[in-house]
């Protein structure tokens, strides 16, 4: 939202008096177009711009004084309207006479200020005009008149709708057979898992007594300990090949549903 640059001292030296005896002799016209003023700066400072809009609209209508379009474009700008902020700002340049310079100039700088939001405003309309589709029109096709001679055909009965056949594999029905399955996967993981838990340790108790330069007690029971590891290492992974084997077996079984 574009905000206020600065008080607008143009409209208050316009609808303002300069003097006691200027405002003795102001016109009820001027006396109004300023208390509307002053509520309109009031209902801006308060962010109620749509009713800060109304009132500098009939401010202006009262005094006919070209400032107060200032104040008109600049409410437009805080509501985000740059199109009709920078119309405002169009009107007040031409009904400003040469010898107002500074509003004159005033106004141009906050109209090439607000340009690049008039732009991309206008960019985003003509974007959404053409991306909007048309809404096509229903056309009913015309009833074709029945030849001479032929008989009107009468329809039946609405014909049920044929029911499509679906097959599906049916799902293994449950068999004492599926815990006997699962029993022996896990059995045959867990084997598994110890036996090569075992030969890494055997071959590494082999790596010991192969680095030993001399054949004591110690190289003597690592290689015992590292024959032991990997005669048991043997052992798992023979029972873990067959607990897979009865595995396999049990899972026929239950998917034939012996």
């Amino acid at each position: 939202m574009v905000s206020r640059v600065a008080p607008l001292i143009f409209v208050a030296a316009a609808v303002g008096a300069n003097g006691p005896s200027a405002r003795a002799d102001e016109s009820k016209e001027v006396s109004d177009a300023k208390t509307t003023f002053q509520h309109g700066l009031e209902e801006y400072d308060a962010h109620r711009y749509p009713e800060a809009l109304d009132l500098f609209e009939h401010a202006y209508e009262l005094s006919a004084k070209p400032e107060i379009i200032f104040d008109i474009a600049e409410t437009h700008a805080a509501m985000d309207e740059c199109q009709k902020a920078v119309d405002a700002l169009d009107r007040l340049i031409a009904a400003v006479g040469p010898s107002d310079g500074p509003l004159l100039s005033r106004a141009h700088t906050r109209r090439q200020e607000l340009l690049p939001c008039h732009q991309q405003t206008r960019a985003s309309k003509v974007a959404q005009d053409t991306s909007t589709p048309d809404t096509p029109v229903a056309t009913h096709p015309s009833r074709q008149p029945t030849p001479p001679g032929d008989a009107a055909v009468i329809p039946g009965p609405p014909q049920p709708a044929p029911t499509l056949q679906t097959t599906s594999t049916p799902l293994p029905h449950h068999s004492p057979w599926q815990p006997t399955f699962l029993a022996a996967a896990g059995a045959s993981a867990a084997l598994l898992a110890s036996g090569v838990v075992l030969g890494v340790e055997a071959h590494s108790s082999e790596s010991t007594v192969e680095s030993s330069t001399t054949w004591n007690n110690q190289a003597m029971l690592a290689d015992q300990r590292g024959r032991t590891q990997a005669d048991a290492a043997v052992g798992l992974l023979i029972a873990s090949a067959a607990a897979a084997a009865f595995c396999a077996v049990a899972y026929v079984l239950w998917h034939t549903g012996r």
